[in-house]
Parts: C-alpha cells; structure tokens; sequence
C-alpha cells in the first residue's frame, strides 16, 4: 500500500481527527488500533499495533511511508517503546514522521516529548513536530468540574495567557 500514513491514536480526538483530514484530502490512513479485531475506524482500515509489543510494529508498517506518531497519555516510558519503534521505522523505510509534541517542549527536558523529539532528529527520518497548547475539547471533559463547580481554569501558564486549540485543527496542520 504506497502512500500510505499510519495513524498512531487512531481512536481518539486528535488521531480520529486525522484520519478524517487525511481521507478529505484523499490520502491513503491506516488506522493503528490495540485489537485486530476493532475492523475499521470511521471506514479506515486498521491495524493492530501496540507500542509495547514489537511483534506488532512490522505489520503495521508494512507499505507505510509516513507516521503519525502521538505518545499515549499513560506512557511515560519512551526509551523501551516509543523510541525503539522511531529505530524500527528508520529501517523499515518510513519516509517522513509527524510528532504530536507539546509546547515549549524545548525549554524542558525532563519531559517525554523531548526525548522523542531528540530520537527523531537522530534517526534523520525527515519529521514534523506539530506543537500544540492545550485542546479546546479538555474544556468538556478534563476541565469541565473546574469550570462547572468552580468557575475556574486550572493550567500550569503562571500568570500568563494561553490559546485553547480545536483538535480539528490540530489535525488540519498534521
């Protein structure tokens, strides 16, 4: 399948969301999915992947030339699986990852993003890190009770200003 994107977070907002740019734009997506047997996501085919098992990582790849790569909120460890699988693609012929990293992710090291990012860049893979704040969709969900109970917003910024983003477009950039 040439010209293919596999669609790492395929089932949740800002993957989904990419998978239905990338076949507005008639692009070929795979969809990677924890079960096999999930079948399609929106209409789009799916593979099983599961960056904790790399027997999984070649059948997904297969005939894949870009990735869309986004690290699961619960996955702090990169080294054992996310960067691994960076290595794994190189070989396999990937030929352009996009990263959903965070903001500021420069100016902190400490964080996952950062390690991924740098692992990128040493694979020579040519990328694009996509940098968004914070999504305008955690205002009904991880926010919501702040806003609801408290009339309030809790983020890390200081006394600074932050943007929400719509995921949607998020996807659009990707």
């Amino acid at each position: 399948m040439a010209n293919s994107i596999l669609v790492t977070g395929a089932t949740g907002n800002v993957g989904g969301e990419v998978l239905k740019a990338l076949t507005a734009h008639g692009q070929r997506a795979i969809a990677a999915v924890l079960e096999a047997n999930l079948g399609a996501v929106a209409g789009i085919p799916a593979r099983r992947f599961d960056f904790r098992n790399s027997a999984t990582w070649g059948p997904a790849l297969d005939g894949v030339d870009k990735l869309f790569l986004m690290r699961p909120p619960e996955m702090a460890d990169v080294e054992t699986t996310l960067i691994p699988l960076l290595q794994f693609a190189q070989a396999a012929g990937v030929e352009h990852v996009v990263f959903l990293s965070l903001f500021g992710v420069e100016k902190n090291k400490r964080i996952p993003h950062y390690a991924v990012e740098q692992a990128i860049l040493s694979t020579g893979i040519p990328h694009t890190f996509v940098r968004p704040g914070f999504f305008m969709q955690n205002l009904s969900t991880s926010y919501r009770d702040d806003i609801r109970f408290r009339n309030e917003i809790f983020v890390p910024a200081g006394r600074g200003k932050l943007g929400f983003i719509d995921v949607r477009d998020i996807a659009a950039v990707a």
